[in-house]
Order: structure tokens, then C-alpha cells, then sequence
């Protein structure tokens, strides 16, 4: 039960840390001048949202009854969401350059 109560707080404690991020890159978008760019911005978007997602899938999953995992085309969708949200972790960390000493 502890067990549970930990990883609940780690994973609230995360969506939380991980919305900030996604309310400022959704309102602080440039206006773009080129499609690809318009085009990148809907992709960086959308990581955002499967990174929330994914800390959501994990939350529901741990807490309930997982007999949604014997699905197949269910897990296919749940690991989409997961690598896309995974884009934006790296992209903090190498891209970004978020956790580097000035």
C-alpha cells in the first residue's frame, strides 16, 4: 500500500512538472513562416500531450485492473503514445540543452 502511495506521488509529482512545459510551449509559439515549421510545432504538440498521456496510461494501469494489457492492438497504441512522449524528454535534455550549467 506505501508502495502504491509512492509511486501515485512520483507520477502526480511528474504530470505536474511535465504540464508546465506543455502550457508554455502551447502559448509561446512563434508565428511560422514555413510549413515545415508549422508543421514541427503540431509535432511538438503532440509529444507533449502523449508525454502527459503516457504518466495518465501509467496511473490507470498500476491502479486498476489491467486486463486492457491482453489486448494487442491496445499495447501497439500505449507504446505510440509512450516513444512519442519519450521525443520530449530527449529533446530537453540534448536539444534544449534544459539541465546544462551556465
Amino acid at each position: 500500500m506505501i508502495k502504491k502511495i509512492f509511486i501515485n506521488t512520483i507520477a502526480i509529482l511528474s504530470f505536474i512538472v511535465q504540464f508546465i512545459p506543455f502550457i508554455f510551449s502551447a502559448l509561446n509559439q512563434n508565428r511560422p513562416e514555413h510549413t515545415i515549421d508549422v508543421l514541427y510545432h503540431y509535432f511538438q504538440f503532440t509529444a507533449y500531450l502523449c508525454s502527459l498521456l503516457a504518466i495518465i496510461i501509467f496511473v490507470v494501469l498500476y491502479n486498476f485492473d489491467a486486463k486492457a494489457l491482453k489486448n494487442k492492438w491496445l499495447n501497439s497504441i500505449f507504446l505510440l503514445i509512450a516513444i512519442l512522449g519519450t521525443y520530449i524528454h530527449i529533446s530537453q535534455l540534448f536539444i534544449l540543452k534544459d539541465f546544462e550549467i551556465i
